[in-house]
């Protein structure tokens, strides 16, 4: 009995590990820690900021918090317009220390109001 629930769970693990990779999937870009700044994120590639930002916008999305903004500005974010917040905000000298991932908590918020490609 033991043997037969293991050999089940063995086979249950692997089948949800083969189903879990997309079948030709592409080469993804190397994200960043959670410990980047804005020094770091202004020489990172388009690419790579892109991959994070796709990435902090679906997390942001799937998050409770996100249901009790009401600023159209943050409503209507996408993952384009996230890159653009965080480079706004790193465009400030004084948030170039702020870690990436509180800088994209508040960027959205802080520059909802703000015309895309505003820089400081």
């Amino acid at each position: 009995m033991g043997r037969q629930i293991c050999r089940f769970l063995l086979i249950l693990w692997l089948t949800l590990l083969v189903c879990s990779y997309p079948a030709q999937a592409s080469p993804r870009p190397v994200l960043p820690s959670a410990k980047l700044t804005g020094w770091d994120w202004q020489n990172l590639t388009t690419e790579i900021q892109q991959s994070y930002c796709v990435q902090a916008f679906a997390a942001f999305r799937g998050s409770p918090a996100q249901s009790y903004i009401i600023s159209h500005g943050v409503q209507s974010l996408t993952p384009a317009g996230l890159c653009d917040r965080l480079t706004q905000f790193y465009s400030i000298e004084d948030n170039r220390d702020t870690p990436i991932a509180t800088a994209a908590a508040l960027a959205p918020i802080l520059f909802a109001d703000t015309p895309i490609g505003t820089r400081y």
